[in-house]
């Protein structure tokens, strides 16, 4: 199939029997764990035994337009699949998140502890 004149090849991933079409092209974007696997194989079918609770992050952010879940513990597992998946600079990005995101917590609680010692005076 083409699509503005290139050659489009569908894949589908099955991650922990929830299955996601992409390209090979958004695959084979970046280093990762995908690219070595299209690259060494000529199948558009593949199987990867992990949870697929994040996976549409991990799509997103090959696609370019990365997105986050709004948990700190989503943030943690989202890391550790970008680890898995050798998309280290993706990995960088949500620790950096993950830390805006405590840093904020941190002091949303401390100023809600001030007004509440203030409201006891």
């Amino acid at each position: 199939m083409f699509v503005n004149g290139v050659d489009w090849i569908m894949i589908v991933l099955n991650v922990g029997g929830v299955y996601f079409t992409t390209s090979y092209e958004t695959l084979n974007m970046q280093e990762s764990f995908f690219s070595g696997m299209i690259r060494s194989n000529s199948h558009n079918f593949f199987f990867i035994d992990r949870d697929p609770t994040h996976f549409r992050h991990i799509l997103n952010a090959l696609r370019g337009s990365p997105s986050y879940p709004d948990t700190d513990a989503g943030l943690h597992e989202l890391a550790n699949e970008a680890e898995y998946y050798a998309m280290f600079e993706f990995k960088k990005d949500i620790l950096s998140k993950q830390k805006v995101m405590n840093t904020s917590s941190i002091t949303n609680i401390m100023s809600q502890m001030l007004h509440r010692m203030h409201s006891m005076n």
